[in-house]
């Protein structure tokens, strides 16, 4: 039998192609001795008999030695494979972003994958700090436990998503909620959700006013969580669709008259419709809701400025009667109360709807004078507002009969916008970005990318800006196959292999350099 040889053809260190000449020059002259035990299963057996064959009928074991010139490269080669060799986390991460590009079509070289990583990782990172930060604020807030909190951290991405504001913007609601009451992994869901919707369905509101609106109607009309999507949202967003308001407008007039409303016996329906009629005239929320404040604060006996019981304001009722007396059908004013006792008290909106049916018939005196009475001087013009556009307060409060759902329906068109589309987009990055560095995994990646950047420091710092760039070429004509011969000449093979049996591209040296 011919002496056994293996042809191995490889990229080796010069310590790693002596080490392995020296390994199998002693394996050889052992191949033809080697004997199985007979205990192996019959398989097995034979699968490695096959396999010693194969080696034992192969060609003479030679690892091609290279030229005085070649050397040089290829210990330079062999060094930086030695140095891939070592960073394998940096190669697994690197591979993961180019499987996730290639399933794109996106083709990019090894400098711009580089780039590409470093980039995405920089902004990863970032956003899970953003993320940790607001984390920490729900923490100091809820009675989540820590289990909850991390599943909570990551729900909250699905929300945001859902309702196209950010992760951060839920976790930072979800503590403002908190704040409130609810505390709980599932109302701190649900009420983050709830005002990200609010929000999203409201052009000019922000994630913060939006909780505090909601917040400061659900307390004062003790609207719970379940009844806040129609029974507030839908409502708010019929009449800011329809008439000459907005729903952001809505909710500041809402923040600062709901409470007294609610004290005056008043419901939301009438405080929205209200609100409604003075702002499209006045065009001044915080104008308007105080009016609406200041009227239902008056006709208790309250002053809308010390928030203390007036003697001066227990004869207002009186003072509308005998100041549209004369302009009444009945001749007897307009009463503030339902019954002869005058112990209770009509409507708002019923009482200022009888206002309103007489008021052309009044002088610009008894206008004046009566809006001063039920309003105060500050409220005086958005109160006659309020009254001179009466109908479509009236208008308002049948809209509102009819919006349930009208805030789901509306954010189902928001979402066909190209805006929730990209913040979307940009959620689900931040989604990966939760997968991948949170937690020990952020301090693995910032590891890895500081070793990037040492490398990447030192090479430069080394080759300086020309050779840089030089090299950068050299890649480009290398992806081309131009400059090969010039290449070979020197001993600097790149990626090409020259067979040794005399196969070799015309017109070049097909000695076998180092690989």
């Amino acid at each position: 039998m011919e002496k056994s040889s293996i042809e191995l053809q490889a990229r080796l260190s010069a310590a790693s192609k002596k080490s392995l000449n020296k390994d199998i020059a002693a394996l050889q002259p052992k191949l033809n001795r080697i004997k199985l035990r007979p205990g192996l299963d019959p398989k097995a057996t034979a699968g490695i008999k096959k396999q010693l064959k194969e080696i034992v009928n192969g060609q003479k074991v030679e690892i091609p030695g290279g030229q005085a010139t070649a050397a040089p490269a290829q210990s330079a080669q062999g060094a930086s494979s030695e140095k891939k060799d070592a960073k394998t986390n940096q190669k697994g991460f690197l591979k993961e972003i180019r499987s996730a590009m290639d399933a794109f079509n996106i083709k990019l070289d090894s400098a711009s994958l580089f780039s590409k990583a470093i980039d995405f990782s920089k902004s990863g990172i970032a956003s899970v700090r953003q993320l940790d930060s607001a984390l920490s604020g729900l923490e100091e807030t809820t009675s989540m436990s820590a289990g909850e909190l991390n599943n909570f951290y990551y729900r909250a991405n699905d929300i945001a998503k859902q309702m196209g504001v950010s992760t951060a913007e839920i976790i930072n609601q979800a503590s403002a909620w908190a704040r409130l009451g609810y505390s709980t992994s599932g109302a701190a869901s649900m009420m983050a959700k709830l005002s990200s919707q609010f929000a999203a369905i409201s052009p000019g509101m922000g994630g913060s006013d939006a909780a505090a609106s909601l917040a400061s109607v659900m307390d004062a009309y003790g609207i719970d969580a379940g009844h806040v999507l129609d029974g507030v949202m839908s409502k708010i967003n019929m009449v800011g669709k329809h008439f000459g308001t907005s729903n952001a407008e809505i909710a500041e007039g809402l923040r600062q008259s709901s409470s007294a409303m609610a004290s005056a016996g008043g419901t939301i329906d009438d405080n929205i419709a209200l609100f409604a009629g003075g702002q499209e005239i006045i065009q001044n929320a915080s104008q308007v809701g105080d009016a609406i404040r200041s009227i239902c604060m008056r006709i208790q006996g309250y002053d809308e400025q010390t928030g203390q019981f007036s003697e001066n304001l227990t004869g207002i009722s009186s003072a509308v009667a005998d100041l549209t007396k004369t302009a009444s059908y009945d001749g007897r004013g307009i009463s503030l109360f339902t019954d002869e006792s005058q112990t209770e008290y009509k409507n708002l909106v019923t009482y200022l709807g009888e206002i309103a049916a007489i008021w052309d018939r009044l002088d610009s005196t008894a206008q004046t004078s009566l809006t001063d009475a039920l309003f105060g001087k500050n409220g005086s013009q958005a109160g006659a507002a309020m009254i001179e556009n009466f109908d479509q307060v009236r208008r308002s409060i049948e809209y509102m009969g009819s919006s349930a759902g009208s805030a789901d329906a509306e954010l189902s068109a928001v979402m066909d916008g190209l805006d929730y589309k990209l913040n979307r987009l940009s959620e689900s990055g931040t989604g990966i970005a939760q997968n991948l560095f949170h937690g020990k995994d952020m301090n693995t990646l910032v590891d890895i990318l500081n070793s990037f950047t040492d490398v990447l420091d030192a090479a430069t710092g080394k080759l300086g800006l020309f050779k840089t760039a030089a090299l950068g070429i050299g890649g480009i004509l290398g992806a081309k196959n131009l400059g090969q011969q010039k290449t070979d000449r020197r001993g600097l093979c790149g990626a090409q292999y020259i067979p040794r049996a005399g196969v070799g591209i015309p017109g070049q040296n097909t000695k076998n350099y180092a690989m």
